[in-house]
Order: structure tokens, then sequence, then C-alpha cells
């Protein structure tokens, strides 16, 4: 499956989901404007291999902005940048709320606005859900998963959008997958379920029928294939890479 002649945007692109999906791109031919906040090994990496490197916060307006601008006329743009902040739901306080939705939800929604004009016609946006939608089997993270809900009502509004361009708007929702964001995660909520973090690590992989956790590169190999034309008669669909943890 090659991308041989695309050129799009990869936000969230220095570490996890992101980074491999960046990576995967280029090995695959296309050409990627990388985004994320600060240099790192991830980014120096993506830059070896040919990326274009743009620094800034998907919550900031004037940010979003300057990357629409160095888009320029494009043919996808993959929002995988996320943050994670645990806290018992009776216990979250109102900016780490504002934070959550500013970087999970608000920066999909209006670089959907801003880039997905400049798409050409036949091309694609792939959002970064999560299971958390779908599951609330961790209060530690209600806020995170209302931001990840808000995502998959996001992407099917943009796909009614764009639709009449024959641009498709979808979603990923990977379940638990290897990652740094997890790792924090499952350390945060082993803390503050006063448990010992091996035992959390064991019950979570155990909840999932394929028994295991994913990895970043089965979530990559998915958002390439919505990118690709092979997926040119899918939208608005949030497509499940989770072990089968969510089977419907």
């Amino acid at each position: 499956m090659r991308l041989t002649g695309l050129r799009g945007v990869v936000t969230g692109a220095a570490s996890g989901i992101g980074l491999a999906t960046a990576g995967l791109l280029l090995d695959r031919g296309a050409q990627v404007i990388a985004f994320d906040l600060t240099p790192s090994e991830g980014t120096e990496r993506l830059t070896s291999q040919g990326a274009e490197l743009v620094l800034g916060d998907v919550s900031l307006p004037a940010d979003r902005q300057r990357l629409a601008d160095a888009a320029g006329a494009c043919d996808f743009l993959v929002n995988a940048a996320g943050i994670m902040r645990a806290a018992p739901i009776l216990e979250l306080q109102p900016p780490d709320w504002d934070a959550l939705m500013s970087v999970n939800a608000a920066s999909v929604f209006f670089l959907s606005q801003l880039i997905g004009p400049r798409l050409r016609d036949g091309g694609a946006i792939v959002n970064v859900s999560s299971v958390a939608a779908r599951r609330a089997a961790n209060l530690e993270t209600a806020a995170y998963a209302a931001t990840k809900s808000a995502v998959l009502s996001i992407t099917r509004s943009f796909a009614h959008a764009f639709a009449e361009r024959q641009v498709r708007v979808n979603a990923v929702v990977p379940g638990l997958i290897d990652t740094p964001m997890q790792d924090r995660l499952v350390e945060d909520t082993a803390r503050i379920r006063g448990r010992a973090l091996e035992e959390l690590e064991r019950d979570r992989a155990e909840g999932v029928p394929l028994a295991r956790l994913g990895t970043a590169e089965e979530v990559a190999e998915t958002i390439a294939w919505l990118i690709s034309p092979q997926s040119s008669y899918l939208t608005g669909q949030a497509v499940a890479v989770d072990g089968g943890m969510t089977m419907f």
C-alpha cells in the first residue's frame, strides 16, 4: 500500500501513535508535516526520515493557523495529539477538564475546520479517539473519555461537511496500546487506587479478548489504510483497534 505523492499533517507526531503513524506514512512514500510541542528524539527520527517539522501547541489558535499555513494544499490530516490526566471522578478540577478538552477535542474540531477545506478532493482526515469513549471502566479517566467521545461526534459532523468533495473523515478507536501515555496512565491509576502496578497491568491485559496490549504500529497500519484509496467508500466511521474490547 504505497502513498507516494500524498502530502499531509500528523499532529502529536513525537511519540506513541502519532510517531508510529508519521514514520509509517513516510515509509510508504508520503510527505509528512510532523507537528508537536518541542524537539525530541521522536522528532529527530522523523526529520531524519524526511519529515517537515513544525513546532507548536494544538490548543493555541495561532499555532493551529501556522500549521495550516505550512500545510497548504494537502491530502490528509491525522489528529493524533492528545493528553491524559488521571484523577478520581469526584476530584477532577476545572483547569484539568479545560486542558483535556482543548487538546483532545477542540484541536480536532478547529484543525479540521482549518485544514479540511485545503485538502484536495478525495483526501482524508483520521482522528484518534479511544476505547474510553465507549467504555466507562476507568473512572480516573472520565474527563479524558468525554473528550474522546467528542472526537467521535466531531468525526461524524465533518464527514458530512466534506462528503461532497469526496473527502473522507474517519476515526480510529484504539484500546490498550503500549505507548508512553499508557504507561503513565497505569502508573497514575495504580497510585490513585493504592494497587500494585504489576497487578493492575495484569488485570487490564486479562480484560482484552486477545489477551495482550496492542502496539502503536498496529494502530498506524489502520490509519494508513484509512488515508489510502483502498478505503475510498468509508466515511464517518469509528474503527476499533482494541483487541476485541468492543465488538460492535
